[in-house]
């Protein structure tokens, strides 16, 4: 994560996505402070919504249909703290392609200023039939490399 103004604002013209919501009651615990699996659900809402612009977009189809994927591994890091009615923005990219992964890119930004979580994520391509990793074609290659913002 960039530490000064100039070089976080190069960084975050990168990501492209973005969803915006607000804290609500449910998100905090005990002490007022947002419960950071909470953090994992608005990515992943974020992630799920990236993927249906890039694969399934003005449609209701299922990105899945196009792409089926599994996240492996999450890694998270809690920069600050959020409270109940806070606003946030979730932002999203690509990082990587790999054989078979897709590794996302997520801030969660505090009013649009401020790093609060940033989180990388693998995910694997699955072959429905076998339910086993496979390699990544090439035209869903050309969608991710062709869609804004991503690496």
């Amino acid at each position: 994560m960039p530490t000064n103004e100039a070089e976080l604002k190069q960084y975050l013209a990168q990501f492209r996505h973005k969803i915006h919501g607000k804290v609500k009651f449910e998100d905090v615990d005990s002490f007022g402070v947002v419960h950071n699996i909470k953090y994992l659900y608005w990515v992943e809402w974020a992630r799920t919504e990236y993927m249906h612009d890039m694969f399934a977009p003005g449609t209701k189809g299922n990105f899945l249909q196009a792409f089926p994927v599994m996240v492996v591994r999450n890694e998270a890091d809690y920069l600050d703290a959020m409270y109940f009615n806070d606003e946030y923005t979730v932002l999203s990219r690509v990082d990587k392609v790999g054989k078979s992964s897709i590794t996302f890119e997520n801030l969660v930004m505090l009013d649009d200023v401020k790093p609060v979580v940033h989180m990388s994520s693998v995910f694997v391509h699955v072959d429905n039939n076998y339910k086993q990793s496979c390699e990544i074609p090439d035209d869903i290659r050309r969608k991710i490399a062709d869609y804004p913002g991503n690496f």
